[in-house]
């Protein structure tokens, strides 16, 4: 069964827009809201960067704390490019790890293969010993 709404309704559902769009907006304006908020209560705190800034300067704030944000934890773009490339980065730095783990297993079987070699070695057979006991030296 097949209902038919008439055009206003149609119209009036539609006036709401796109919930994710709507929450998009909406944490927007939470986040410049509490930005106001933050430099209202920093421009008047004594030794302060903002201490004394005109209330017309929240943008530059706002524009501070942006950078800083961005700064943390880095710009990501979304075209096809920049995954490409953050792509190819994390690959390298996989790749180089990977080495890293092979090279230092390598060295720790090479270390332990070389102090059992040590342990095998005997001392009195070593150069630099002063006289090699022999068995078939006669005195």
């Amino acid at each position: 069964m097949r209902v038919y709404l008439p055009m206003d309704v149609i119209d009036h559902i539609l006036s709401y827009g796109d919930p994710e769009v709507t929450m998009k907006h909406k944490a927007v304006i939470n986040q410049i809201n509490y930005y106001i908020k933050e430099y209202e209560y920093l421009r008047h705190q004594a030794f302060n960067f903002y201490y004394n800034w005109r209330k017309e300067d929240v943008i530059y704030f706002m524009f501070n704390r942006s950078y800083f944000k961005v700064q943390a934890r880095g710009v990501y773009c979304n075209c096809q490019g920049c995954i490409n490339a953050r792509l190819k980065d994390k690959k390298i730095k996989e790749d180089k790890m990977n080495k890293w783990k092979k090279n230092k297993k390598r060295e720790e079987r090479r270390i332990r293969a070389y102090n059992e070699r040590q342990r095998c070695i005997d001392p009195e057979n070593l150069p630099g010993a002063p006289f090699p006991r022999n068995k078939y030296i006669i005195n």
